[in-house]
């Protein structure tokens, strides 16, 4: 078993932890970005090509799912949105979490398709055509020379 699976199997089974006893862990709004934390973790872990500069996606989700799943409420928290009901907040929370495992593990076993566009720059000049013959004799006959036939 690797190491990284083993980081993986402990960082699950802490979300377990916090979303079955956030009490335990702090105030809900320091349970709540732990939460996020750990899930931008497992999300490098699990995700091999993402960009660690860029762990957002986490979060978007997060905000995204907090907006349809609570419509109208401008509140930050998820604890100000379910007015610090205990039980709703572990409740969304660890349905959130367990969301958010099932896509990076599939995303895991999805295999990466590299695409590239490849635009040429003003500011590179564009090579000569191909015209049949080896630079050396474009050379010489730059200069006038040639090689007849003995």
């Amino acid at each position: 078993m690797s190491e990284t699976s083993d980081v993986v199997k402990f960082i699950d089974r802490t979300l377990g932890d916090m979303t079955t006893r956030p009490g335990f862990w702090g105030p809900l709004p320091g349970v709540e970005l732990q939460v996020l934390r750990l899930l931008e973790i497992r999300l490098l872990l699990v995700v091999p090509h993402t960009n660690s500069d860029d762990t957002s996606e986490v979060a978007r989700a997060y905000w995204e799912s907090l907006a349809r799943d609570f419509p109208g409420s401008d509140a930050v928290s998820l604890r100000t949105r379910v007015n610090d009901d205990v039980d709703a907040f572990s409740n969304w929370l660890s349905e959130f979490c367990a969301e958010q495992r099932r896509e990076q593990d599939q995303r895991a076993n999805q295999p990466r398709i590299a695409s590239l566009r490849l635009q040429p720059r003003a500011s590179v000049p564009r090579p000569r055509p191909y015209n049949g013959s080896f630079p050396h004799n474009d050379q010489r006959v730059a200069r006038g020379e040639s090689r007849l036939p003995r």
